[in-house]
This record gives structure tokens, C-alpha cells and sequence, in this order.
């Protein structure tokens, strides 16, 4: 079998996708679906925000959630913001 297509050499005659759909889904082969890379810098992030939680104390969550709360009641998006970069220092 091997040898009649060594033969036939189809490869040859090959000429790839002609319509620009084709080409489109062509294009897209190599592709692997990039959303593993996402989902680690997500769990890098909640891990950080993890550890800061781990070190505050009981006094100092039961503040931040106060504040998160809230400003996510008063529609406050900049607070939430504030916030967010608080815990990133």
C-alpha cells in the first residue's frame, strides 16, 4: 500500500485551500485554544489574593468586606477599584 502512494505521490498535487473560507479554517490548524495560559494567571491572582486574606486579621476582613459590600451596594465601581489595588500592594 505504502509503495503505490510513494508512487501516486499525492502530496505533489496537493494545492491547499483555494476559497478564503477555506484558508480561514486552515489558518486555524496550529491553533490550540489558548484559554489554559488564562486560566493560570487567573489562579496565580487568586492565589496572591488568597495569601493576603490568610494574613489579615479577623478585624481587618470583616472591614474589607464591609467596604466591598458596600460599595458594591452603592454602585461605587471605583471603590471596588481601590480596593482591588489595596490588596495588590
Amino acid at each position: 500500500m505504502s509503495e503505490l502512494i510513494h508512487k501516486w505521490k499525492p502530496w505533489k498535487k496537493s494545492t491547499g485551500p483555494r476559497t478564503p473560507e477555506g484558508k480561514a479554517k486552515a489558518s486555524q490548524n496550529a491553533y490550540k485554544g489558548g484559554i489554559r495560559p488564562q486560566l493560570r494567571r487567573l489562579a496565580k491572582a487568586l492565589n496572591r489574593n488568597q495569601e493576603v486574606l490568610d494574613e489579615l486579621s479577623a478585624k481587618e476582613y470583616d472591614a474589607m468586606a464591609d467596604k466591598v459590600v458596600g460599595a458594591a451596594l452603592n454602585g461605587n465601581s471605583w471603590a471596588i477599584q481601590e480596593i482591588a489595588r489595596a490588596l495588590d500592594e
